[in-house]
C-alpha cells in the first residue's frame, strides 16, 4: 500500500480543482466516514471498493440539512445567492426541513431516516430530494473530481470516482427506510488505493486544517459581505451530529425495564450484578468518541465503575468473547422489545445483506471485525478487561 503517492494525489487535487460548490468536500467526507465506519455492504474489490449509493446520499442529506435549516442563508454554491430563487437543491431540500422544523428538527430527521422510516406526509418530496441527491453526486463532484491531474481529455471526468452504469433506481413498494433505500441505489466505486488511505489516514484527513476547514471557508468566502456566515459558523454547523442525545433515552428506558422485572442485571464487562438503576450505565461498546453511534445494540448495560476504567477504549477480541454470551441475551432482549428498529440497526451497521436466522453470531463477528481495525489500524487503546 503506497499511501504516500495516494495522499499526495489527493493533496494536489484538493489544492487544484476548481471549485464552484461545497460538493466535492461533501463527497469526500462522506467517503472517508463510510470507509472509517466499515459498513458490511461494502464489498472489495482486486482494484475498487463497492459503496452503495444510498450510503452516500444519506451522508449528504445529514451534511446540508443543518446547513439549508439554519436562519441564515448559507449560499453551497457559486450560483446559490438568493433565498427567493434558490438552486433545485435547496429547493428540495426545503420541503423535508420545513416539515421537520414542526416534527422534532434534525434528531427526529435522523432517527427517521436510521432506525425508522420516512412518515407519509412527506414520503414523495423525500424521495424526491434523495433521487435528485443521488443524480447530484454522481453527475457533478464525482464526475469531475481530479479532473485537475487530467493529461489528455479523457482522462478528465470520473478520474478517482466512478458509478455502477446502467442499473436503475429500483421501486419502493413498502415503507421508505434505509434498507429499501440500500436497494433503491446503484453502487458508486472507490479505487482500493483510496480506500486503503481513507482507513489508515481518513480522521487526520477529516481533521481542522482539511476537509471540513476548507468547506468552511468556501462557504464564508461565498457569503463575503454578510457578516453573520463565518468560518466559525460554519465549523459549528458542520460539526453538528444528529445522535448526541438520540435514543439514549429509549435504550435507558427498556433497561431500566428489564431490572425492574427482573431484579437484576449483568454488567457486560465483568459480569457482576447490577441491582440499582443508580449503579447502573449505559456503555457504548464501541466508544462514542470512536463512531458516534447510539444504536440499541452498541448500548449495553455496565457498572459504573468499569464503564468508567473502561472509557474510550475499544473491546478487543478476547474481551468481545468473553461477553458473547451476555451480549447475546441483551441483543436478543433489545430484538424483542423493539424489532423494527434493532434490526434495521443491525443490518446497516454490522448484518448487512444477511438474511439468514443466525444474525447474532454473524453480527458479533462482523463487530470483533470492526473493533479489530480500530485497533490495528487506527490505533485506539483496546480494552481488555
Amino acid at each position: 500500500m503506497n499511501t504516500n503517492a495516494t495522499y499526495k494525489e489527493l493533496s494536489t487535487i484538493l489544492e487544484r480543482d476548481s471549485t464552484s460548490a461545497s460538493y466535492k468536500f461533501a463527497l469526500l467526507r462522506a467517503a472517508i466516514e463510510v470507509v472509517l465506519e466499515q459498513s458490511p455492504f461494502m464489498k472489495i474489490e482486486e482494484k475498487r471498493v463497492a459503496i452503495p449509493g444510498w450510503l452516500i446520499v444519506e451522508k449528504w442529506l445529514l451534511y446540508y440539512f443543518p446547513i439549508f435549516s439554519d436562519a441564515t442563508f448559507i449560499p453551497q454554491v457559486s450560483a446559490d445567492k438568493d433565498i427567493d430563487n434558490p438552486i433545485k437543491f435547496r429547493q428540495l431540500f426545503g420541503l423535508v426541513t420545513d416539515y421537520y422544523s414542526a416534527n422534532g428538527g434534525y434528531e427526529a430527521f435522523f432517527v427517521d431516516l436510521r432506525s425508522k422510516y420516512i412518515p407519509a406526509p412527506i414520503q414523495d418530496q423525500f424521495l424526491e430530494l434523495s433521487d435528485y441527491t443521488f443524480d447530484l453526486i454522481r453527475n457533478m463532484p464525482m464526475k469531475y473530481f481530479g479532473n485537475s491531474l487530467a493529461s489528455t481529455p479523457e482522462e478528465k471526468f470520473y478520474r478517482v470516482f466512478q458509478y455502477e452504469k446502467g442499473r436503475k433506481k429500483k421501486v419502493i413498494t413498502g415503507p421508505i427506510d434505509t434498507l429499501s433505500l440500500l436497494d433503491r441505489y446503484a453502487h458508486f466505486f472507490l479505487p482500493i488505493s483510496y480506500y486503503e488511505l481513507f482507513e489508515v489516514m481518513g480522521a487526520y484527513i477529516l481533521g481542522t486544517g482539511s476537509i471540513i476547514q476548507r468547506w468552511a471557508e468556501f462557504t464564508a468566502n461565498l457569503a463575503r459581505g454578510k457578516s453573520d456566515v463565518t468560518v466559525s459558523k460554519m465549523l459549528d454547523i458542520l460539526s453538528t451530529s444528529p445522535v448526541e442525545a438520540r435514543e439514549v433515552r429509549l435504550s435507558q428506558d427498556l433497561f431500566a425495564n428489564m431490572l425492574k422485572n427482573q431484579g437484576e442485571l449483568r454488567c457486560v464487562w465483568s459480569g457482576k450484578r447490577i441491582v440499582a438503576k443508580s449503579s447502573l450505565n449505559l456503555d457504548h461498546v464501541v466508544p462514542f468518541s470512536v463512531w458516534k453511534n447510539n444504536d440499541l445494540w452498541n448500548l449495553l448495560p455496565a457498572s459504573k465503575t468499569v464503564n468508567s476504567k473502561k472509557s474510550d477504549k475499544v473491546p478487543s477480541g478476547n474481551r468481545l468473547e468473553a461477553s458473547r454470551e451476555v451480549i447475546f441475551q441483551y441483543w436478543t432482549f433489545l430484538y424483542k422489545s423493539e424489532p423494527e428498529i434493532f434490526m434495521r440497526e443491525v443490518k446497516k451497521s454490522l448484518l448487512g445483506n444477511y438474511g439468514g436466522t443466525n444474525w447474532q453470531h454473524v453480527s458479533f463477528e462482523q463487530l470483533k471485525k470492526n473493533c479489530q481495525h480500530l485497533i490495528d489500524e487506527r490505533g485506539f487503546e483496546p480494552w481488555n478487561g
